[in-house]
């Protein structure tokens, strides 16, 4: 299963490393069982960036796109538990 998150950059002060940092930690334990493959997009033109974003993003046709500002903290398997709730939809 094809995967893109798709991260939203502030400003440059902001948490985008430690955001990114947890995002590949959590797909890099998910990936290992090869049932999703991942791709990360950064926006870093804030709210005018993110239909350039998509744009490239949906050209390669993901199966589930994550959206998230780099502010967020993510919780433990927060990724994992996402798809798996997902898949019921």
């Amino acid at each position: 299963m094809k995967v893109a998150i798709i991260i939203t950059t502030k400003n440059e002060n902001d948490k985008a490393a430690t955001c990114l940092e947890e995002c590949q930690r959590q797909i890099d334990s998910l990936a290992s069982d090869e049932k999703y493959s991942f791709s990360i997009f950064m926006n870093t033109q804030g709210s005018m960036g993110i239909e350039s974003t998509w744009s490239h993003a949906s050209k390669e046709q993901f199966e589930f796109y994550i959206f998230t500002d780099s502010d967020l903290s993510l919780m433990e398997n927060a990724i994992a538990i996402f798809l798996e709730n997902s898949e019921f939809l």
